[in-house]
């Protein structure tokens, strides 16, 4: 059954949130860390996942006659993370790519030229 796995998700992912910060290698500078899964991401990741198991449980208990709530109040979960995953789609829309040559321009000279500390 989907519940089940379900279950095994929502563990993994409250795991995932209680383990805490990810602690810096020792062989990168403090400066340089930047942590690969900061703590907001873990957290919309368990309420996006929360919102598909909460769409379930509705729509299994409407089907099945326990609720008698509207579809809309049952879908409200599912629209929730259409927005969550809009709001994703929209940041990642943000992101400017930049060309070679707009490279180069950027920072005044070829790049075979740079050191390999500047690259």
């Amino acid at each position: 059954p989907l519940w089940v796995w379900d279950v095994f998700i929502l563990f993994y992912h409250s795991r995932v949130i209680l383990m805490g910060p990810i602690k810096r290698p020792d062989h990168i500078p403090e400066e340089e860390w930047v942590d690969p899964l900061p703590m907001w991401k873990r957290v919309m990741a368990m309420v996006r996942f929360a919102c598909l198991v909460l769409f379930q449980v509705l729509l299994a208990l409407r089907l099945d006659g326990y609720i008698a709530a509207p579809w809309s109040i049952v879908f409200i979960p599912m629209y929730l993370w259409d927005v969550i995953a809009l709001r994703r789609k929209i940041m990642l829309m943000r992101i400017v790519i930049v060309n070679h040559e707009e490279l180069e321009l950027a920072i005044g000279k070829k790049i075979g030229e740079s050191t390999a500390a500047e690259r």
